[in-house]
C-alpha cells in the first residue's frame, strides 16, 4: 500500500489530523480552499468566470466544476449571473465589470 492512499477496512485507522476527502470524492479539503483561491484569483483579474473556464483553469470536469461554483454560490462567496450558456461567476456582492470582460 503506497503511504497516500486512504486506509480502507482492515488497514490501520485514518488520524484525526488526515486529510479526509469531500462527500466521498477524491477532491481533499485543502485542495478545495486551493481550488477556491484559484477561481478568486482568475475572478480578481477578470471580473469573472465561466465554467467552462475554470474546467480549463482547474483541470476539472463540468460537473466537478458544477459542485464547486454551486457551493461557493451557498456560501456567498460567488453570485451566479445568467442562465445556461451565459452563466457567469462573480465575486459576492460584485456586479459584471464589463471592462473586464473579454469578448
Amino acid at each position: 500500500m503506497s503511504g497516500d492512499k486512504m486506509p480502507v477496512s482492515g488497514d490501520k485507522k485514518a488520524k484525526s489530523g488526515d486529510k479526509m476527502p469531500v462527500s466521498g470524492d477524491k477532491t481533499l479539503i485543502s485542495d478545495v480552499k486551493n481550488l477556491t483561491d484559484i477561481i478568486m484569483s482568475y475572478i480578481e483579474e477578470n471580473g469573472s468566470i465561466t465554467n467552462s473556464q475554470a474546467q480549463v483553469l482547474l483541470g476539472l470536469k463540468t460537473t466537478r466544476v458544477r459542485e464547486i461554483q454551486k457551493d461557493l454560490t451557498e456560501k456567498k462567496v460567488l453570485d451566479m449571473k445568467g442562465t445556461n450558456k451565459g452563466t457567469r461567476y462573480i465575486k459576492h456582492g460584485d456586479e459584471i465589470d464589463k471592462s473586464k470582460e473579454m469578448g
